[in-house]
């Protein structure tokens, strides 16, 4: 869980409180919990008065992002490897290959 010797501005979870999240998001309370937080959705108005019904849609566009966020925080973090880039040219690293008073052709791999 987050601890308030953490940054505030934090905007993700350890593995293990993922997975807390995660386990209880499934559990009989989570699901009712999730339930009932759905149904107290604020409500879209209708009617002619057009400031309110804007008031209202913002209001529900910040509740449904508030709950995506904490859906998405219970999802698994992918932190893929990139894959090596292959490169048709020596590695930069290697100064042999790069030093022109060798004689060396530089040409591609293939």
């Amino acid at each position: 869980m987050i601890r308030k010797t953490q940054s505030v501005n934090r905007t993700e979870l350890t593995s293990a409180a993922r997975e807390e999240l995660r386990i209880f998001l499934r559990s009989p309370a989570g699901v009712e919990m999730t339930q009932i937080v759905s149904w107290k959705a604020p409500s879209l108005l209708s009617g002619s008065d057009a400031t309110a019904i804007i008031c209202a849609s913002g209001k529900r566009e910040g509740y449904e992002e508030c709950l995506e966020n904490i859906f998405s925080l219970s999802a698994p973090v992918n932190r893929a490897e990139p894959e090596p880039s292959s490169s048709a040219y020596p590695s930069l690293d290697d100064d042999k290959k790069w030093d022109a008073t060798t004689g060396e052709e530089l040409t591609p791999k293939e």
